[in-house]
């Protein structure tokens, strides 16, 4: 299943538990796959090494930067979407759309109150979760 993440449910998942580290989980096991434009991975990247000064001296965030290069989808995401709250998250619509995913995982207020863009749910990281789970057990 092709999925878009934003940047705070990729971080979060690679610097706290909680649900955002179990998607990402799904991801290294290859039950789920990212999609990333090239402004998403900038933007993870430039925020994971950020965080990782902050956090343990860029160790674990190098580990994760060379595990995205090698492990993501890229694609490329023209800019048709202009409707977020906050437009610097067009973006990650952008990239569901051109990639054709199933779900837009977020943190984000902004991106969660769109629900639904071009028919792809926009979801927070417990509920893809719980959808997430009677998928594999089909």
């Amino acid at each position: 299943m092709k999925i878009v993440v934003d940047t705070n449910i990729l971080v979060s998942g690679i610097f706290w538990p909680g649900n955002p580290h179990k998607i990402l989980d799904l991801w290294v096991k290859n039950k789920i796959q990212l999609l990333v434009s090239k402004s998403i991975f900038t933007e993870y990247v430039r925020i994971i090494e950020k965080l990782s000064v902050q956090c343990d001296g860029t160790k674990l965030g190098n580990k994760w930067i060379s595990f995205l290069s090698k492990n993501i989808v890229f694609i490329d995401a023209p800019q048709i979407y202009k409707e977020c709250p906050d437009p610097d998250d067009n973006k990650f619509v952008d990239c569901a759309v051109a990639g054709q995913v199933k779900f837009i995982i977020s943190g984000d207020k902004h991106l969660l109150t769109l629900e639904n863009v071009f028919d792809i749910p926009i979801v927070s990281a417990a509920t893809f979760l719980k959808l997430f789970s009677p998928i594999t057990e089909r």
